[in-house]
């Protein structure tokens, strides 16, 4: 079984590193990790890219379930 996990992130630099440590501690960990960053203009990008997991931007105007869905 694979295990995927999804991230929508807007504007999240402060939780990040609590969330995605998180993901890594995890028992079973997840076999891919797609962030979807959505405008953020904190350094979000900055902490996501040097976590190493895939990224796709969307715009500041995307809804949480087109985020998902992307």
């Amino acid at each position: 079984m694979k295990v995927i996990t999804v991230l929508v992130s807007h504007d999240g630099a402060r939780w990040l590193p609590a969330v995605i440590g998180g993901l890594d501690a995890q028992t079973v960990t997840p076999d891919r990790v797609l962030v979807v960053d959505t405008g953020s203009t904190d350094d979000s990008l900055i902490r996501l890219q040097a976590a190493g997991h895939e990224i796709i931007t969307a715009p500041a105007t995307t809804t949480y379930p087109q985020a998902v869905a992307l």
